[in-house]
């Protein structure tokens, strides 16, 4: 599944620090993800650029992606922070309570040899981009996320 390109184009304007440059231009690593993790991922990379910003930490993330139902992030730095590697255990550990497509909540559930996290209504489907996605796209056309609604609040008080 992929997530539907305005707002993976949304994550990479908003978090250009994050993306690292190759031969002097910029990379954008692949985010292979289901839109309905869209909210999770973008209050994680906000609450770890504050992190970054309060640490003076500067980290490149190679990828975003889905890893055995679950949200897998990986990146490079080169100073240790316990509370950023917090925030992405949280993010993932967050990832298997919400469906990928739509982002309401789900369960780990797996087809044949793949492994997904997906709602009741979306666990047996091949979903590209769910309706409750194409909803909330076309109610916000610069879209703004309520995040109280769709993440967990557990991520809020990542503390060190």
């Amino acid at each position: 599944m992929k997530i539907h390109p305005k707002l993976a184009d949304k994550l990479y304007r908003d978090f250009k620090q994050f993306w690292p440059e190759v031969d002097g231009r910029e990379y954008r690593p692949g985010l292979d993800i289901g839109s309905g993790w869209f909210p999770l991922l973008y209050f994680t990379l906000r609450r770890a650029s504050e992190i970054c910003d309060g640490q003076n930490l500067t980290i490149k993330i190679n990828y975003i992606k889905e890893k055995y139902g679950g949200l897998a992030i990986e990146f490079d730095t080169l100073s240790d922070s316990d509370e950023l590697m917090g925030l992405f255990e949280l993010a993932e550990e967050e990832s298997y309570k919400i469906c990928d497509a739509c982002g309401r909540a789900g369960k780990l559930v797996q087809r044949g040899r793949w492994c997904m996290t997906r709602c009741s209504d979306h666990h047996s489907d091949n979903v590209i981009f769910s309706r409750e996605v194409m909803d909330l796209l076309n109610q916000h056309q610069g879209f703004v996320c309520n995040l109280k609604d769709k993440v967990s609040l557990k991520i809020l008080k990542c503390t060190k």
